[in-house]
């Protein structure tokens, strides 16, 4: 059975880093998702949850000096909205919670095909995003990436 696609899903894109999140944004948009983002503000990214406006969330773990979107993640579960982290730090650097340890992580900078097809993972296997290839995974069960070039 073919998959429904996944283009036109609202993402939530949660990220410090300007330029960075303006490209990711920019990137899926061309593959015709519509983006929220990138958003610093928790209280702008709680209010499009709230509104029912996400079906997925990309977020970056370490937001500024103090900052982690841990909270939103938090949010989001209680929603029923999957995410995947997106981090600038090895996964070694970074020990998640363990109430939050169980979702996907990716490390910039991000290799879009793996991160397209952990987008559809978390949207539903069913789906489909035009590129087959599953991503490479550690031992411990996280998404290995390749820079691109």
């Amino acid at each position: 059975m073919e998959g429904h696609s996944i283009a036109g899903s609202k993402i939530l894109l949660v990220e410090d880093e300007a330029l960075f999140g303006v490209d990711l944004a920019m990137t899926l948009e061309e593959r015709g998702f519509v983006v929220s983002g990138p958003l610093r503000h928790m209280a702008t990214a709680r209010a499009e949850i709230a509104a029912g406006r996400v079906d997925l969330a990309l977020l970056d773990i370490d937001l500024g000096p103090g900052l982690t979107s841990f909270d939103i993640a938090r949010v989001l579960q209680a929603h029923g909205v999957p995410y995947i982290f997106v981090s600038g730090h090895a996964p070694s650097a970074v020990e998640l919670p363990a109430d939050l340890s169980s979702f996907a992580r990716m490390t910039k900078p991000v290799d879009v095909p793996n991160l397209l097809v952990l987008m559809r993972d978390a949207l539903g296997s069913e789906a489909t995003v035009g590129l087959g290839t599953a991503p490479t995974r550690n031992g411990s069960g996280q998404v290995a990436t390749h820079r691109l070039v």
